[in-house]
């Protein structure tokens, strides 16, 4: 009883702290501010800089377009542009909202991303990022996650997609070597061409690539997730836990490789 009497007045404490500190600075420091509403007329910030690398945050909803200048546009309601960060650090793009704000119920704020070209795209937190010219570069990395969502035309020698959480990925590629995972109910979406791909689909995610032409294929679904595309020479299938994997005859496949297992799927047609 004196123990549960001490937790309960330590409790108290913080409590009334906490409540002094709101008081004072005239806001909670618990939850982040929260804007539900845009205000005033749209304005526009322009950041000049060089940046290898573009991660977007925040339900932020961005554009690339090819520029020989590098440089971000954002747009935004009167009442918020000053929220938004762009920070560059070492050719790391970040667009984002300031530490603790929260913006709710818009679509009005934007980024228009000029790049020479890029190494790494990256949206996570309900942002959007949409390629609106073609790339071609030696590496390119895209990351998506939570909820996220990228798209456009990409190629490159060696092309990596991870989406996870919910993410989305949908766009025409080419590359050498492919590499697709998708993870926790992600979707990736594809067609264009490949050397050799190699994709990994779990946790009820889905690769959708029935409109790509690959030579050679790996892949592999487990989870209840599938994966699908398109193969010319050579194919290995691996499912499990009630994953499944199609491969989808586009050329003579002289080689078929398939394993199956506690309720997965292979099949080649």
């Amino acid at each position: 009883m004196k123990y549960t009497a001490i937790l309960l007045l330590s409790g108290l404490v913080i409590f009334t702290s906490c409540k002094k500190n709101e008081n004072k600075e005239g806001k909670s420091t618990w939850l982040p501010d929260v804007t539900n509403k845009d205000h005033g007329s749209l304005k526009q910030k322009e950041f000049k800089g060089d940046f290898d690398e573009i991660e977007v945050s925040q339900a932020i909803e961005a554009e690339i377009i090819k520029s020989d200048v590098e440089k971000v546009v954002i747009s935004a309601p009167a009442n918020i542009i000053d929220e938004v960060l762009v920070d560059n650090k070492g050719g790391e793009l970040h667009i984002h909202y300031k530490t603790g704000v929260r913006v709710m119920n818009t679509n009005n704020v934007k980024a228009k991303i000029y790049a020479k070209d890029f190494k790494k795209l990256e949206a996570n937190s309900a942002a959007i990022i949409i390629v609106r010219d073609q790339f071609t570069q030696e590496k390119t990395d895209v990351e998506i996650s939570s909820a996220a969502h990228i798209s456009g035309k990409l190629e490159a020698n060696d092309l990596d997609i991870d989406a996870g959480s919910s993410a989305t990925f949908k766009g025409q590629i080419w590359a050498v070597n492919l590499t697709v995972e998708a993870s926790s109910a992600a979707d990736v979406t594809i067609s264009g061409k490949t050397k050799n791909a190699n994709l990994t689909s779990s946790s009820g995610s889905g690769i959708s690539a029935k409109e790509v032409v690959a030579e050679n294929v790996k892949a592999e679904a487990s989870s209840g997730a599938s994966v699908e595309i398109g193969v010319s020479s050579k194919f290995e299938g691996h499912a499990s836990s009630g994953g499944s994997v199609k491969g989808i005859k586009k050329g003579n496949v002289t080689i078929v490789i398939k394993e199956e297992s506690s309720g997965g799927s292979v099949d080649v047609q």
